[in-house]
């Protein structure tokens, strides 16, 4: 299973970070607590979907930023999820939602 036209992107820790070293992107996979923010910022300048590694729920998160983050996330991946396929499968899924999205506009 491949995704057409991927390109990964660099590693970055904050938010402010990720906006400039990736001013065009499609999809953002966000893999901690701190760096839900970078996903949030992405979705709301760039209209970019992310994709959330969620190693506490959403619930039990009391920080506004993170639980902004958690509604907005395209799409969830388990922490100890490994399996390629269902990572390209969850992108795919987000690279969807971000098109139809773009398209109603």
């Amino acid at each position: 299973m491949q995704l057409q036209n991927v390109t990964v992107g660099p590693v970055a820790r904050s938010a402010v970070t990720a906006y400039c070293l990736m001013p065009r992107v499609d999809v953002l996979h966000v893999h901690d607590r701190t760096s839900r923010a970078a996903g949030l910022l992405a979705t709301l300048t760039q209209s970019a979907s992310f994709v959330l590694t969620n190693e506490v729920s959403i619930d039990a998160d009391r920080n506004p930023i993170s639980q902004a983050a958690c509604r907005r996330a395209a799409g969830f991946i388990e922490p100890g999820e490994i399996d390629a396929a269902t990572h390209i499968a969850v992108y795919q899924r987000a690279a969807n939602a971000l098109k139809a999205s773009q398209a109603s506009l």
